[in-house]
């Protein structure tokens, strides 16, 4: 509540102190408030917390993290002059939390191995550009809004993913997801220029509405779904089983695909999918939901062997002079 306000110590205070422009703990080991920090700032040795919002606004334009650090609280950064962060050897913090360096100006961040979770929109809104992360789990919108970001391999180890992570990310071209077991809703939403996304192998899910992407709506005061035209190429895993809801909605840049081990399709995965001419893969699907490759007017032929169920509308082609001219069931 006291971000980017001065504090002044009542005489005779015993219980905090006043140094190089922050407030601490008496002991030494809380950091509660940078009050004057600007420039390049160093937390002392010692210091095992640093408090929410403590650097908010500031004017600093980088930190070293001391090796005594346990927990940085949420939104330490968020907001501030920050361009570089230097953890120190042997730290021992476990996790980012949400919003942690939001609307700061990082580029390079590479958070020390005893980090195992980056919590909400912990570097959403920044210049962020290179990021290494050894750990087990991303929040929402980690790089939502990060314009700067055109590449990024993620570690393969990192098994969950929350949703909405690379939202607003217009310069993201190619992506090298981990092995993923859980993914979030709309990964992808309003990555433009998305062209090439490689999946681990051995995740075991592609998420809901992964490609798909939204925008508001000022006539209806809605989100509508809206064209993805850039995306060329995704390698998918083999160990899924399923192609969720809404996954490749209206990519209409998409050519081919190999669907992996999936034997189900979820409704309106591929709709509107329209220059998709290859689907390899379908002919071992066991079930496909209604509208699940509605639209796509440049396949040419079905394999259907494997096919227990077909939804309503599943494969239909409206308002097209040609259809089909082979499937085999």
């Amino acid at each position: 509540p006291f971000a980017g306000m001065n504090v002044v110590l009542a005489a005779g205070t015993t219980k905090y102190k006043l140094e190089n422009g922050a407030l601490l703990s008496a002991d030494g080991k809380r950091l509660l408030l940078a009050t004057d920090a600007s420039g390049e700032y160093t937390v002392p040795q010692g210091v095992e917390y640093i408090g929410e919002y403590a650097f908010a606004n500031s004017k600093i334009t980088s930190i070293s993290l001391p090796a005594s650090l346990k927990e940085l609280g949420e939104g330490a950064f968020v907001s501030s002059a920050l361009a570089a962060v230097t953890f120190a050897d042997g730290i021992q913090l476990a996790e980012i939390k949400a919003h942690t360096f939001r609307y700061t100006s990082v580029q390079t961040v590479n958070l020390p191995a005893s980090v195992q979770t980056v919590g909400d929109y912990a570097f959403a809104n920044t210049a962020i550009t290179a990021f290494t992360f050894t750990g087990k789990t991303m929040g929402d919108g980690v790089f939502a809004n990060c314009k700067m970001l055109a590449s990024i391999v993620l570690d393969d180890g990192i098994e969950k993913m929350g949703s909405n992570t690379f939202y607003g990310c217009t310069s993201l071209k190619t992506v090298t997801l981990p092995s993923v077991k859980e993914l979030g809703n709309y990964t992808f939403n309003g990555a433009s220029k998305l062209e090439s996304v490689i999946f681990g192998a051995n995740a075991t899910t592609v998420g809901t509405a992964t490609f798909a992407s939204y925008a508001f709506d000022y006539n209806t005061y809605t989100n509508r779904y809206v064209e993805v035209p850039a995306l060329k190429t995704v390698v998918m895993p083999t160990q899924i089983s399923e192609i969720p809801m809404n996954t490749f909605y209206w990519c209409t840049g998409l050519t081919s695909i190999n669907l992996g081990g999936a034997t189900h399709v979820g409704e309106y995965a591929f709709a509107n999918c329209t220059s998709l001419a290859e689907v390899v893969g379908l002919e071992q699907v066991i079930s496909v939901d209604k509208y699940a490759f509605y639209g796509c007017k440049s396949m040419n032929s079905l394999t259907l062997t494997a096919m227990e169920r077909v939804g309503d509308w599943a494969f239909a082609i409206e308002n097209q002079t040609t259809g089909y001219t082979s499937v085999s069931m």
